[in-house]
């Protein structure tokens, strides 16, 4: 059988390939295969994979589309009685790394922020038993929600949490997805993919993680009614419309080769 094009999608950066000689010398060989194309998720690692490998053709190493923002969505703006009203949502997959040790004590110090809700289910029972503080959290809901029941929920939010640590910060993020799909706009800290996504398309805030004051930070955020949060709905309105997935389909197409 005669293959025309074989593409290949790996989540990661090539650090563990380009370390080893041997590993190295295997998927070199194999990128520069004419039939081959790597398929990554986002530029950032894009780039770097055409760094580890200078002698693999660069356009054989891709960034593939995503195709997650249907058209036909939409979700009103949720009414917000003052800074104590502010809602605040850390959603999906439960672990550590997503700030929930800093957050919780916060919120529960802070009531003047606003409200913090933690919900979704856990990534493995370690996560469970290494954030036991959820227990006594009284905005803590750990079940599986459905795709539907999980955009409500992020629609409920004035703000979705993509405070992440202990993660590879040129890879995409889900909850960014989920968020523009709600039309809610995120906080990210100001580094890698989430902080181009911010800065290209004014879809959230983002701050410097050294030295950061992160409860002064929350509680200078735009409320919503304000000119300062309706721009970052219109920044969010940006990335939607940008990221449609029929608007994309065509350059997935032509990066997988169907």
């Amino acid at each position: 059988m005669k293959v025309e094009q074989l593409s290949l999608l790996y989540l990661s950066g090539p650090e563990q390939f380009a370390r080893g000689e041997s590993a190295r010398r295997h998927v070199e060989r194999l990128l520069r295969r004419k039939e081959v194309v790597l398929c990554v998720r986002t530029l950032e690692l894009e780039k770097d994979w055409v760094a580890a490998f200078p002698e693999v053709d660069p356009s054989r190493i891709r960034t593939l589309p995503s195709l997650e923002i249907p058209e036909g969505q939409d979700f009103p703006l949720r009414l917000c009685e003052g800074r104590a009203n502010l809602r605040f949502g850390i959603l999906g997959q439960l672990r550590r790394g997503k700030s929930i040790d800093t957050l919780v004590p916060l919120f529960f110090a802070r009531p003047d922020i606003g409200i913090l809700q933690v919900a979704g289910s856990f990534a493995s029972p370690a996560e469970r038993d290494a954030l036991q503080l959820l227990q006594a959290f009284p905005g803590f809901e750990e079940r599986y929600f459905d795709d539907a029941e999980l955009l409500r929920l992020t629609a409920a939010q004035d703000y979705v949490v993509v405070l992440y640590d202990h993660w590879d910060k040129r890879m995409e993020s889900a909850v960014l997805y989920l968020a523009m799909r709600a039309h809610r706009p995120i906080l990210a800290y100001s580094e890698g993919w989430c902080e181009r996504m911010i800065q290209e398309f004014g879809c959230g805030v983002s701050v410097a993680r050294a030295g950061l004051d992160l409860g002064a930070f929350l509680s200078k955020l735009p409320l919503p009614g304000s000119a300062g949060y309706a721009a970052l709905l219109d920044g969010v309105a940006r990335f939607r419309d940008a990221h449609r997935a029929e608007a994309l389909l065509p350059r997935f197409v032509d990066c997988v080769g169907l």
